[in-house]
């Protein structure tokens, strides 16, 4: 899926048809070469149930739609900052 090179960050959407940003994690989590990646749900279910959902299910961060760039820039930095520790 996402292996040559890894991504530094995974960034899925929680509602996508067939494979959904949970489905997506899933997968990647399993694979010993992806697994340690960040992820960053990005999603338009913005009730505080659904950002607690993805948070459990293991993404690092939400960010809601519409999107705002700066504040996904940020939340990208302090991730990738925080992921090459």
């Amino acid at each position: 899926m996402a292996k040559k090179p890894p991504p530094q960050l995974l960034l899925p959407d929680l509602a996508m048809p067939v494979l959904d940003g949970y489905a997506t994690l899933l997968a990647l989590r399993q694979d010993p070469a992806l697994a340690h990646i960040p992820a960053l749900a990005v999603t338009a279910l913005a009730m505080r149930a659904d950002e607690e959902r993805a948070l459990q299910a293991g993404f690092a961060a939400v960010v809601n739609k519409p999107i705002d760039v700066e504040h996904l820039q940020s939340v990208v930095r302090e991730m990738l900052a925080h992921s090459s520790r």
